[in-house]
């Protein structure tokens, strides 16, 4: 039992990689589809294309807001972390930690003014 509902969700993120490249075919410029197409490569465990897209959605607009680019660098850090590159995977943990700090030292003073 546990062998099909692993064999559907390998589907589902098959097919959710399929549909984000023809979304990204007709709206290259929409990088948050990268984001998205991203963690269903790091579902499927092909972590280096995770990777490429995570990198596109963090030059872009999407990876300018402070939490578009904490959840590329999590995320990529993630993938970077099951490929073994490790140094890498610090490297973007400790960075979307720094973020994730500055947004919660910002969510406090919107709380205290």
């Amino acid at each position: 039992k546990k062998k099909k509902k692993k064999t559907g969700k390998l589907s589902k993120n098959q097919d959710a990689v399929e549909d984000f490249t023809i979304a990204l075919e007709k709206d290259p410029n929409n990088t948050q589809i990268n984001f998205n197409r991203g963690v269903a490569f790091r579902e499927l465990q092909a972590n280096n294309d995770a990777i490429k897209d995570f990198d596109i959605a963090l030059a872009s607009e999407y990876g300018e807001s402070d939490f578009g680019k904490l959840k590329c660098l999590s995320n990529k850090a993630a993938s970077r972390l099951e490929i073994g590159s490790y140094d890498e995977c610090y490297n973007d943990f400790s960075e979307a930690i720094k973020i994730e700090k500055e947004i919660l030292e910002k969510e406090k003073e919107n709380i205290e003014d």
